[in-house]
């Protein structure tokens, strides 16, 4: 799983959803980069739901991923 980032923006935490809800995996102290790699391990092809945490202002964004 990639995530974009081309403002750079610090981010603390991304937490992965399934469409159920179900928490399934959860990255701390993730590195400043336009491209950051989550490796997601076995996870099926489908939608997803990212909650980004940023450190800057504690802001959540919350994205789908197909």
């Amino acid at each position: 799983m990639v995530i974009q980032n081309p403002k750079l923006v610090d981010l603390k935490s991304v937490e992965v959803f399934n469409i159920l809800g179900q928490s399934i995996y959860t990255f701390d102290d993730l590195e400043t980069a336009i491209t950051v790699e989550l490796k997601t391990n076995k996870i099926s092809t489908g939608t997803y739901i990212l909650h980004l945490k940023t450190n800057d202002d504690n802001t959540t964004i919350t994205k789908k991923y197909w």
